[in-house]
C-alpha cells in the first residue's frame, strides 16, 4: 500500500516540493516558505501555553515532515527535532535546506509503522497536512503509534479534516472522482495525458475523518482529549480540524 504514497511523494518532490507542502501557491520565495513555519509553530505553541499545558523540551517528532519546513522551526523550542518522511527526495531536500540546523535530524520511513523509534520517546509530536492524504486505515495505524512514541505528559498535535465543506471547492469535491480531483490539484494537462495513456499518475489524495471516529480511536488506545478546534490547513474545500493530545498514564 505504502510503494503509491513514496512514488507519489517522490514524484512531487522533484517536480515542485515547496507546493507540494504548502499547495496555496504554485512558486514561493524559500525565506518565507520557512517563515510560515515558524509562524505557525510559534502560534500553536503559544496556543498550548495559553492552554495552561506543559511539556518537556527534549525530543520533539514532525511526522510527514517534507523538506523541514516546521522541523525547523521547531528545533528553536526543543533540544532534538526529527523529520520523519516517506520520500527519500524529501528527506534529501530537507537535509540539504537545514544544513545550518544542528538539533534537527531527518529520516527515512517506508514502513506503515514507526519501529524505528522507541516507545516513550518523544515529548511533542507534530503532524499537520500529512495524514489527510492516506487512507483511514493507515491513519489509525500512525495515530496509534503516535501515542505510543508519546512520554507521559507529552502532547501530541495532528490535523485531518473531516467531510467536504458546501462551499463551491467543497462541492466539486463532494461531485468528482479522485483522479480528476488530482488533475485540478495541480497535475494539469500532463497528468491527464499520463491517465489517458494508463501511465503512473502521482496522486494527491485527501481523505477525511469526522471527529466522532478520531475520538474512537484515541479512545481506544487510551489517550485524552485536550483540545479540538476547527482550522483552514485543508483548504476551502474541506472542514478541518486540530486535535491536542496526551497520554493517560
Amino acid at each position: 500500500m505504502l510503494r503509491k504514497y513514496r512514488e507519489s511523494w517522490d514524484s512531487f518532490a522533484y517536480k515542485n516540493a515547496l507546493w507540494a507542502v504548502l499547495t496555496e501557491h504554485k512558486t514561493y520565495r524559500i525565506t518565507e516558505f520557512f517563515k510560515s513555519g515558524q509562524i505557525e509553530i510559534d502560534n500553536i505553541l503559544e496556543f498550548l501555553k495559553n492552554l495552561g499545558l506543559t511539556y518537556q523540551k527534549d525530543r520533539a517528532l514532525d511526522f510527514g515532515c517534507g523538506v523541514g519546513r516546521l522541523t525547523r522551526a521547531m528545533s528553536k523550542y526543543f533540544k532534538e527535532v526529527i523529520g520523519v518522511d516517506i520520500s527519500q527526495k524529501m528527506i534529501s531536500l530537507a537535509k540539504a535546506h537545514n544544513l545550518k540546523c544542528k538539533n534537527c535530524r531527518f529520516v527515512l520511513n517506508e514502513k506503515d509503522d514507526l519501529s524505528l523509534f522507541k516507545s516513550n520517546s518523544f515529548s511533542f509530536i507534530y503532524c499537520v497536512r500529512t495524514l489527510q492524504h492516506l487512507e483511514p486505515s493507515l491513519t489509525e495505524k500512525y495515530l496509534k503509534e503516535f501515542i505510543r512514541l508519546l512520554k507521559p505528559k507529552g502532547i501530541l498535535v495532528f490535523q485531518i479534516p473531516s467531510v467536504p465543506t458546501f462551499y463551491p471547492k467543497g462541492i466539486i469535491i463532494r461531485i468528482f472522482p479522485e483522479i480528476l480531483l488530482n488533475i485540478l490539484r495541480g497535475g494539469g494537462f500532463y497528468n491527464l495525458i499520463n491517465t489517458m495513456s494508463l501511465r503512473g499518475v502521482p496522486m494527491m489524495e485527501m481523505h477525511g475523518i469526522k471527529p466522532e471516529e478520531i475520538k474512537r480511536i484515541l479512545k481506544k488506545q487510551k489517550a485524552k482529549l485536550l483540545s479540538l478546534f476547527k482550522d483552514d490547513l485543508s483548504g476551502s474545500g474541506w472542514v478541518s480540524y486540530r486535535y491536542i493530545v496526551s497520554k493517560k498514564y
